[in-house]
């Protein structure tokens, strides 16, 4: 089977969900390494973010549950490899026996993740 999904979202949705977001959100939505990954693109941070923001959604809509008690955001890591490619990470062992691919872009001011899970 194969379950795609796409999301989207922009830097004004999320950062200006205040300063709560710029302080405490981050941690709650990605893990030390994606966030150590995020200071490395600091020229483009909140592009970034809501690229990853919105390919986390996307993945969470592909899987079919979105986030809840079996799925958290921090469930989900989004990286980048030196290409530049984005590629997904996942620390559940219920997701080991999936294939994903993900495609990310941005026009500012909107980001937007298709994710494609392949059962």
């Amino acid at each position: 089977a194969l379950n795609i999904a796409l999301s989207s979202s922009s830097p004004e949705e999320l950062l200006p969900r205040g300063k709560i977001y710029k302080v405490s959100g981050k941690n709650k939505i990605f893990t030390k390494k994606e966030l150590n990954q995020l200071n490395l693109q600091s020229k483009s941070l909140a592009s970034s973010i809501a690229k990853k923001f919105a390919a986390k959604e996307a993945f969470a809509k592909a899987f079919g549950t979105g986030f809840g008690k079996d799925l958290s955001f921090k469930d989900i890591e989004i990286f980048n490899k030196k290409s530049g490619q984005p590629y997904i990470q996942t620390n559940k062992k219920k997701f080991s026996k999936f294939k994903y691919k993900l495609s990310l872009s941005d026009d500012y001011p909107w980001a937007i993740a298709f994710a494609i899970i392949i059962k």
